[in-house]
């Protein structure tokens, strides 16, 4: 029965893998019956966000960026998403930072 309460697709980049998560409060709320047509249809989801699922499975420490309906703003969420996993690489891999920005800093090129 709580199975029926959300829709989950897991997907990776660089590793981190990345939930995309809609939620409802309760069966009721997700389906929703029309008389005109004799059929059922998904209602709009209580929640619907992206997570960087952490490397410790901690969910309960996993921040969330929420979703609107449209694919635009869901596009947008996850190049955030993606963005702060590059940017999060790409500190580890040299230790020091953004070297772009430390060399903008200091009015040095290469």
């Amino acid at each position: 029965m709580m199975d029926d309460l959300y829709n989950n697709v897991n997907v990776f980049h660089k590793g981190r893998k990345i939930s995309i998560a809609q939620h409802w409060d309760s069966p009721s709320d997700r389906v929703e019956y029309d008389d005109a047509y004799g059929m059922l249809f998904d209602t709009a989801a209580a929640v619907q966000e992206v997570g960087i699922i952490p490397d410790d499975d901690d969910w309960s420490s996993m921040r969330t960026e929420r979703f609107g309906k449209s694919l635009t703003h869901l596009i947008k969420v996850l190049e955030g998403i993606r963005d702060e996993i590059d940017q999060q690489v790409h500190n580890e891999s040299s230790g020091k930072g953004n070297a772009r920005a430390t060399q903008s800093a200091t009015g040095s090129t290469t």
